[in-house]
């Protein structure tokens, strides 16, 4: 199959909102089929240990459905399905099943792999168009424009790898920073979802690649961390927060967000379209604050105690 075929546009290509779910399902389940048979053996070669499982109260009928599983404990069939999605505190598990550095090391593994194909693919992809070389070819035809089966499935890829944080976000266990990634992984959602049925594709390609880089450096620097690994993680740190200033604050807002608020009302009509995206994207800096807020935290305990974590993954919200 040729995957740079152009799709017609008569009638114009749309994605529907929740038809990428069973794709996020799927991709739910190849998660948690690499963690536990691949992931989290790697974990503890590199020295991270396994979870002790001690003995817990069976709250009344929570359980009753695990029974039809054979030879295996209660406490193990609770212990793997609740690491598999977070579930400790929802079937009333000791502190000691919460997630473990173990758990967390494999779901790191996991957000590299997909961001770092992410980033990758969408260079690939992006390369030849001339659109990503100049933003203001984005708008040119629109909204005649014809959408690729490269990025169309690009795009939907995204979207359903959105849908599965949040599900695993909504059924998990509640975190510190659970807000912030509820309204971060809708946003996206909607983003993918709206640039495609709005014919805003061009502009919402571009900036997956933007906003997944960094992405990427951070994952490796939470990997160390939980392997103590200190002077890999301090490494993988200080080049994720040059790529985050550099695709989060110089990219996005002076190039992305400045052509959406002020290039497109020049060649086109201000409709609710534009309202939606600009919206949407200011909601992205204002995460964006926030997260680096904690990101400059980081930095100065750094300074002054020679300890570099980041505070994402303290607060165990990961998915």
């Amino acid at each position: 199959m040729d995957f740079t075929t152009e799709r017609s546009q008569n009638p114009p290509v749309t994605m529907s909102f929740f038809y990428p779910i069973p794709v996020a399902l799927s991709l739910l389940i190849l998660r948690i089929l690499l963690e536990k048979f691949y992931f989290e053996p790697i974990g503890i070669k590199l020295g991270l240990e396994a979870p002790i499982i001690h003995p817990i109260k069976n709250r009344k009928g929570t359980l009753s459905f695990l029974k039809w599983l054979p030879h295996i404990s209660i406490n193990s069939k609770v212990y793997y399905l609740s690491t598999l999605l977070n579930f400790s505190e929802n079937f009333g598990i000791e502190s000691s099943l919460k997630p473990s550095k173990l758990s967390k090391f494999s779901k790191s593994i996991w957000q590299l792999i997909f961001f770092t194909f992410t980033f990758i693919a969408g260079m690939i992809i992006l390369w030849n168009k001339s659109w990503f070389w100049n933003l203001k070819e984005c708008w040119v035809g629109y909204p005649h424009q014809n959408l690729t089966d490269d990025v169309w499935l690009y795009n939907f890829m995204n979207i359903a790898f959105y849908w599965s944080l949040l599900i695993t976000l909504l059924i998990g266990t509640k975190k510190k920073d659970f807000n912030e990634n509820a309204i971060h992984h809708s946003v996206a959602i909607l983003l993918i979802y709206l640039s495609v049925n709005c014919q805003c594709f061009r502009i919402g390609t571009i900036i997956i690649v933007d906003l997944s880089v960094s992405d990427i450096f951070l994952e490796a620097s939470k990997m160390a961390n939980y392997l103590e690994y200190n002077k890999t993680c301090t490494a993988c740190f200080i080049l994720f927060t040059i790529i985050w200033i550099i695709s989060r604050w110089v990219v996005f807002p002076f190039w992305i967000i400045h052509n959406t608020l002020f290039h497109v009302p020049k060649v086109l009509p201000i409709n609710l379209k534009w309202y939606i995206l600009n919206g949407l994207l200011m909601t992205l800096v204002l995460l964006n604050v926030f997260w680096t807020v904690m990101i400059f935290r980081v930095i100065k305990r750094g300074l002054t105690e020679g300890d570099i974590r980041d505070v994402r993954s303290d607060s165990e919200s990961d998915d």
